[in-house]
C-alpha cells in the first residue's frame, strides 16, 4: 500500500520491459508526491528509486524505454524542466541526461519500448531554437549527455508552423524507419547512426 489508507497511489506508466529483475513505474504519496518507484513483486521489495523533484512536489516521470541496463525515462526537477532522464535502478545512478532546452521544457515526445535500436533512444524534444521555439526533431541518446544529439534539423512545416517526428520509429535490422508529421517516411541505417555518434570513424 504505497500511499496507506483509502488514497490512492495511482501506480502506471508500466514498461513491458523489465530491468534488474524488476518493473519500474512512477507512484504518488504526500511525502515525495508522484515519483519513480521499482517492485521485484514482493512487498518489501516496492521502494522509492528516487525523488526527483525534493519534497512532496511531483517530478511526473514518464518511463520511455530500457536499453543496455538503462532506464529512459522524462521527469522534472524544479530545476531545469522537463527533460531526459536516465536510471540504472539505483537512487545515485538516477540522473539528468541532458537539459536539452535550457530555457524551459523540452517538450519531450517519446514513444513505446520499439523506439529503440542498435541499443539507442530515440525520441522527439526541442531545444529552443528555430522557429516557433517548441519546434520537435528527432534525438537520440545513449544515455549520456555526449551521446545524446539531434540527429538533424527538420525544416519547419510552413503551413503548420510546427514539426514533429511521428509515426514512432521503428527497426529492421540495420534501418531505423520513422515517419515526420505523419506525411513523410525517413530512415538511418546503423552506419548513418554510428557516424553521427563517431564522426571519426570510416
Amino acid at each position: 500500500d504505497i500511499n496507506p489508507g483509502a488514497d490512492n497511489s495511482i501506480p502506471s506508466n508500466l514498461l513491458h520491459q523489465t530491468m534488474n529483475g524488476k518493473v519500474y513505474f512512477p507512484a504518488n504519496e504526500p511525502t515525495h508526491g508522484q515519483e519513480l518507484w521499482a517492485s521485484d513483486g514482493t512487498e518489501a521489495g516496492t521502494t522509492l528509486v528516487k525523488d526527483i523533484y525534493p519534497g512532496s512536489e511531483s517530478s511526473y516521470p514518464y518511463l520511455r524505454a530500457v536499453t543496455q541496463e538503462q532506464l529512459f525515462l522524462f521527469a522534472d526537477d524544479g530545476v531545469n524542466g522537463r527533460e531526459l532522464w536516465v536510471s540504472d535502478g539505483t537512487a545515485v545512478g538516477t540522473t539528468l541526461v541532458k537539459d536539452i532546452n535550457p530555457n524551459g521544457n523540452a517538450i519531450l515526445q517519446g514513444w513505446t519500448e520499439d523506439a529503440t535500436a542498435f541499443d539507442i533512444f530515440f525520441f522527439s524534444a526541442s531545444d529552443g531554437q528555430g522557429l516557433p521555439n517548441n519546434n520537435r526533431d528527432l534525438w537520440a541518446s545513449a544515455g549520456t549527455a555526449t551521446t545524446t544529439i539531434k540527429i538533424m534539423d527538420h525544416d519547419v512545416d510552413p503551413l503548420t508552423g510546427s514539426l514533429y517526428p511521428y509515426p514512432a520509429p521503428i527497426s529492421l535490422e540495420t534501418i531505423l524507419y520513422y515517419g515526420l508529421n505523419n506525411t513523410h517516411l525517413w530512415s538511418l541505417t546503423r552506419s548513418d547512426i554510428l557516424h553521427l555518434f563517431l564522426p571519426n570513424t570510416p
